[in-house]
């Protein structure tokens, strides 16, 4: 039986850059059709409602709508949307 002694050899680690465009592009497109999807979504809480956001978000906060979970929703979409667009626009600049 014969034995081979294990030598300490070193290894180069080679540094490996993922390709991130495909990423990016794929973050785009996904944050472009959550975009499309929350402004049709608010648009038929405006038209139902027959209110815009800023009035529910006021009169949310002023006491003289009650915060329903459907209304609840609405303003989630909002925020949301206002968000991925101040987002955008900071990835313009």
């Amino acid at each position: 039986m014969s034995y081979r002694r294990a030598t300490n050899t070193r290894r180069t680690l080679k540094t490996v850059r993922p390709n991130l465009e495909p990423s990016f592009a794929e973050l785009d497109a996904n944050s472009r059709a959550l975009q499309a999807r929350l402004l049709r979504q608010i648009q038929v809480f405006e038209a139902r409602y027959e209110l815009s956001s800023a009035e529910v978000e006021r009169a949310v906060d002023e006491g003289r709508i009650r915060e329903t979970a459907e209304v609840a929703e609405w303003i989630i979409a909002v925020r949301a949307l206002r968000r991925i667009e101040r987002e955008r626009q900071a990835r313009a600049e």
